[in-house]
C-alpha cells in the first residue's frame, strides 16, 4: 500500500469550516505517519501516533481520577502467563489496576486472566502490556504507589493502543483526530515529551 496520499476532497463549505478550527483541516497524510492540515494561516504538520497517545493518556488519566473509566468486557477473556516476579506485582495492584479499567484475576499462580479493559483500548496484545506495566512497577522498585505513577502506566496502556505509524486514514478520520486534540490536555506533547506537531505559517 502507498505510504502516503491526498485527502479525498470535501465540501468547500466544510472545508473551510474546518480550516477554522485551532489544528484545521486535513489536506493529506504523509509517510503514513504524518497529517498534514490547512489552516487560515498556514500548514500544521501532526505525529498521528504521538497525537493519539496522548488522548488516550489523558482519557484513561481522566477516568481514573474520577473515577469512571469506561471497561469493555472481553467475550473471551484473556489468559497471560508470567513470571513469578510479575505475577507477585501484578496480582498486588489488581484494585488500582482496575481503577484504570484493567480488571484480572488470578488463573493459577503463573498466570492471569484479563476479563475487561479500558474501552479506549483497541487491538491491545495483552500479554505484552501485562508485562510492561509489571515491569514498571518493578522498576519504582519498594516506593511504588499506584496513582503517584499513574503517567507511565497509563502512557504504557496508551502506547500499546494508539494509532501507529503507517496506518492509512480516511479524511474523516484524521479530522476527528485533529478535534480531539484540540479538545485535549496537554495535546502538544506525546507521551514520551515530544511534539505532537508543528505550526508552518505561509511566509515559513
Amino acid at each position: 500500500a502507498p505510504s502516503s496520499r491526498i485527502v479525498e476532497n470535501l465540501d468547500n463549505d466544510s472545508f473551510n469550516q474546518q480550516r477554522n478550527y485551532p489544528l484545521g483541516s486535513a489536506i493529506a497524510q504523509a509517510h503514513g505517519t504524518y497529517i498534514i492540515a490547512e489552516t487560515d494561516s498556514g500548514l500544521i504538520l501532526i505525529d498521528q501516533h504521538a497525537a493519539h497517545e496522548r488522548i488516550v493518556l489523558e482519557k484513561i488519566r481522566s477516568g481514573f481520577i474520577n473515577n469512571n473509566v469506561q471497561k469493555q468486557i472481553l467475550l473471551i477473556p484473556e489468559v497471560v502467563e508470567l513470571s513469578e516476579d510479575h505475577f507477585d506485582v501484578i496480582t498486588h495492584y489488581t484494585d488500582g489496576l482496575q481503577k484504570l479499567g484493567l480488571v484480572i484475576e488470578e488463573f493459577d499462580k503463573k498466570a492471569i486472566i484479563v476479563r475487561e479493559h479500558p474501552a479506549i483500548l483497541d487491538k491491545v496484545n495483552f500479554s505484552v502490556l501485562i508485562k510492561d506495566i509489571a515491569e514498571e512497577i518493578i522498576n519504582f522498585g519498594s516506593e511504588f504507589v499506584l496513582s503517584e505513577k499513574l503517567d507511565n502506566i497509563c502512557g504504557n496502556m496508551a502506547c500499546h493502543s494508539s494509532i501507529r505509524s503507517g496506518r492509512l486514514l480516511l479524511t474523516s478520520e484524521m479530522n476527528a483526530l485533529l478535534r480531539e486534540m484540540e479538545n485535549t490536555p496537554n495535546s502538544s506533547q506525546c507521551n514520551h515529551g515530544r511534539p505532537t506537531f508543528i505550526k508552518l505559517s505561509v511566509k515559513d
